[in-house]
């Protein structure tokens, strides 16, 4: 009888203990579950943070880019610019040089040309002053042949 009851106790003791593991499980289980629960809540919260800043440094990077590109389009069309100046400015200093040039060329030419009339003016000045002063001399000859016909007359009647 004695190791009924002893049987019987250890039965007891032995549910017991088995029900108390069974709902220290259930208790394990439970926190386990919330433990999952939250891990899975905060995992997920941390790869939408993570995608949500990848997504952020894509898009600042495709703007920085966009922004870099932008500047160099620009710096490109700047220097273009400048390229089609200096191009504009070295042909028109190489035409205002041409044009220089001919006209060096033509001032030449026109002071060769004056300086050929200057000396033909020359030329003729001293042509017409020998000519005016054969001119004068044959006046003067002829007023004095007059002066003296007329003062060989004006004895004769005298």
């Amino acid at each position: 009888y004695e190791q009924s009851v002893m049987f019987y106790q250890e039965n007891d003791r032995l549910k017991i203990q088995i029900q108390e593991t069974e709902r220290a499980n259930k208790t394990i289980e439970l926190y386990r579950s919330q433990f999952e629960a939250e891990y899975q809540q905060r995992f997920q919260h941390y790869l939408e943070r993570e995608q949500a800043f990848q997504k952020q440094i894509k898009q600042q990077e495709e703007k920085s880019q966009q922004i870099a590109h932008e500047q160099r389009q620009a710096l490109l069309q700047q220097l273009q610019t400048l390229q089609q100046q200096e191009t504009s400015l070295k042909r028109k200093y190489e035409l205002e040089r041409e044009g220089l040039i001919t006209l060096e060329h033509h001032l030449k030419q026109l002071e060769g040309k004056l300086m050929s009339k200057e000396k033909e003016l020359e030329l003729k000045d001293r042509q017409y002053s020998a000519s005016g002063l054969e001119l004068r001399e044959q006046v003067r000859r002829e007023v004095q042949k007059e002066l003296h016909f007329e003062y060989t007359s004006l004895q004769e009647e005298r």
